[in-house]
C-alpha cells in the first residue's frame, strides 16, 4: 500500500510539474511572438518614415528645374523604398502605394514626350514642364497613402485605441 501511495504522489507531482513547465513554455512563446510582432512593426515604421522622405523629395522636384543628378537620386531612393512598402505593408498600404506609383510612372513618358516635342528646350525646363502637371495628383495620392501607413504602425498603440 505504501508503494502505491508513493507512486501516486510521485505521479501527481510529476504531472503538476510538467503543467507548470508547459505554462512557462507557452508564456515564453507568447512573449517571443509579441516581440517579433513589435520588431516587424518598427521595421515597417522605419521604412514608411524613409519612404515619406523619399516621396517628399520627388514631390519637391516636380515642376521645378531640378538637376538630373538630384532627381535621379530622389527617384532611385523612392523606388527602393517603394519596394519595401510593397513587400512589408498590409493590403491597404500596398493599394495606396500602387495608386501613388501609378502617378509616379507617368513622369518618364511625360519627360520623353516633352524632350521629343521640344528638342531645343534645355533639359531642366523639359523636366519642369513635363512634371508640373503631375504634381497635384502625386501630392493627392501621397496624402492618401500616409494615413494608411500611420494606421498600420499605430494599430493598438494610439490614444484612440487606448480610449484616452
Amino acid at each position: 500500500m505504501t508503494s502505491a501511495v508513493t507512486a501516486f504522489v510521485t505521479w501527481r507531482v510529476s504531472k503538476n510539474s510538467s503543467s507548470v513547465e508547459l505554462a512557462k513554455v507557452n508564456a515564453e512563446n507568447e512573449r517571443l511572438s509579441q516581440k517579433n510582432q513589435e520588431d516587424e512593426r518598427r521595421n515597417r515604421q522605419s521604412t514608411y518614415h524613409q519612404f515619406i522622405d523619399a516621396f517628399s523629395s520627388v514631390f519637391q522636384s516636380l515642376g521645378t528645374e531640378t538637376p538630373k543628378d538630384e532627381r535621379y537620386e530622389s527617384c532611385n531612393n523612392f523606388n527602393h523604398l517603394l519596394s519595401g512598402v510593397l513587400i512589408f505593408g498590409p493590403p491597404s498600404v500596398r493599394e495606396g502605394a500602387y495608386d501613388l506609383n501609378e502617378v509616379y510612372n507617368k513622369i518618364w513618358p511625360a519627360l520623353a514626350k516633352q524632350e521629343s516635342d521640344n528638342p531645343e528646350k534645355p533639359p531642366l525646363e523639359c523636366w519642369r514642364d513635363a512634371t508640373a502637371p503631375l504634381k497635384d495628383d502625386f501630392s493627392l495620392r501621397g496624402s492618401e497613402l500616409i494615413p494608411l501607413m500611420h494606421a498600420d504602425v499605430t494599430r493598438g498603440i494610439v490614444a484612440e485605441d487606448l480610449n484616452i
